[in-house]
C-alpha cells in the first residue's frame, strides 16, 4: 500500500481620512474660486442682501469649462462601454457551459433487493448514454434521477481497472440531447480553468470551481496501472462519476473520481480525475459512440 490512501467520492499626500489638504483649489465651483480666506474659511462680506452664491464670482471660461467637463464625461462612458463588452459575452459563454453541464449532469443510484445501497454521479454522452465510475455500481440495480424522476438502467460496459462504467436507459424512447461532448485531456494545461458538478453528500446539482493541478500523473495499486489529472476543486462523497469540464467550452476533460490523501496528516488530500482520452479508448473498445469537441 503506497504512502497514501485512496478515498473514493460516493456519498499623492492626504489626511487620515483619506481626503486632501485644504487648497485654494479645493472650494471652487464650476463657474468660478470662491473668496475669503481658504484655510480659515473666512469670507469677505459684501453689501445687500446675501445669497448662496455671493461668495462664487463668474469667470470668464465658464462656457469652455463646462464643455470640457462634458468632453470627460463622454470619454468615460465610452471606456466603460468597451471595458463592459468583451466581459458581457464572456458572462454569456461561461453561463452556458455551466448550464449545459447541468443539464447533461444525473445522480446515479444502486440497489439491492430494493435497499439503497450506494449513489453517485454520472452525465450524458449521447442521448440515452451515461459515464460514471465503475465503483459506484455497487448495487444489482441500477437507477439514474433525471429531472426528479427516476429511470432503470443497465450496464453497458464496465472497466474496474480504469474505474469507469457507461450504462443505458432501459427506456428505449428516453432521450436526453443536453450531453456532454469530449475534450482532449492530452493538451490541457495546468492552471486551466475547470468546473466540477455532481452529487456531493446527497445535494445534486453543486457546480465547484478549480483549476488543472497537474499534468497526467501515474502510479500502481494493487498491481494496477492508475491515471490521474490532480484538481483543485473538491471532490467528496458523492461526485465520483460526474464530469470535469473546461470553464470555458464545457468540454469535458474526465471524470471525477477519488481523493487521495495521507492517513498521517490532516489534510484535504489530493483531488483525481480520470483523463477523458483514457475513457475514449474504454469507449471505443465498447463500441460506444461518443461526439469529440474537436
Amino acid at each position: 500500500m503506497p504512502w497514501y490512501q485512496i478515498k473514493t467520492a460516493t456519498y499623492g499626500d492626504s489626511s487620515p481620512f483619506g481626503g486632501g489638504e485644504l487648497t485654494e483649489r479645493s472650494r471652487t465651483s464650476p463657474y468660478g474660486f470662491a473668496g475669503g480666506d481658504e484655510k480659515t474659511g473666512n469670507f469677505a462680506a459684501s453689501e445687500g442682501e446675501h445669497s448662496a452664491n455671493d461668495y462664487f464670482s463668474e469667470s470668464d471660461h465658464t462656457p469652455s469649462i463646462e464643455k470640457e467637463m462634458e468632453e470627460q464625461r463622454k470619454k468615460r462612458l465610452k471606456r466603460k462601454r468597451l471595458k463592459r463588452r468583451p466581459l458581457y459575452q464572456q458572462d454569456i459563454q461561461v453561463t452556458n457551459a455551466i448550464e449545459d453541464t447541468l443539464q447533461a449532469t444525473i445522480t446515479v443510484f444502486c440497489y439491492n433487493n430494493g435497499v439503497k445501497s450506494d449513489s453517485g454521479s454520472g452525465f450524458f454522452i449521447s442521448p440515452n448514454i451515461v459515464l460514471t465510475c465503475a465503483h459506484v455500481l455497487g448495487g444489482k440495480e441500477t437507477t439514474i434521477s433525471y429531472n426528479g424522476k427516476q429511470y432503470p438502467c443497465s450496464v453497458w460496459a464496465k472497466d474496474d481497472n480504469l474505474d469507469v462504467a457507461a450504462i443505458t436507459v432501459n427506456d428505449k424512447t428516453f432521450r436526453n440531447d443536453r450531453y456532454l461532448k469530449l475534450g482532449d485531456s492530452g493538451n490541457t494545461a495546468v492552471g486551466d480553468e475547470i468546473i466540477v458538478v455532481g452529487t456531493p453528500l446527497g445535494f445534486d446539482n453543486i457546480v465547484g470551481k478549480g483549476i488543472v493541478s497537474s499534468k497526467e500523473k501515474s502510479y500502481v495499486e494493487n498491481g494496477v496501472q492508475n491515471y490521474f489529472h490532480f484538481i483543485s476543486a473538491d471532490i467528496v462523497a458523492g461526485n465520483s462519476g460526474g464530469p470535469v469540464v473546461r470553464f470555458d467550452s464545457g468540454a469535458a476533460l474526465g471524470i471525477a473520481a477519488a481523493t487521495l490523501d495521507d492517513p498521517t496528516f490532516n489534510s484535504g488530500g489530493l483531488n483525481a480525475m480520470i483523463p477523458i482520452n483514457r475513457i475514449k479508448g474504454f469507449l471505443k473498445k465498447n463500441g460506444i459512440n461518443y461526439e469529440d469537441a474537436r
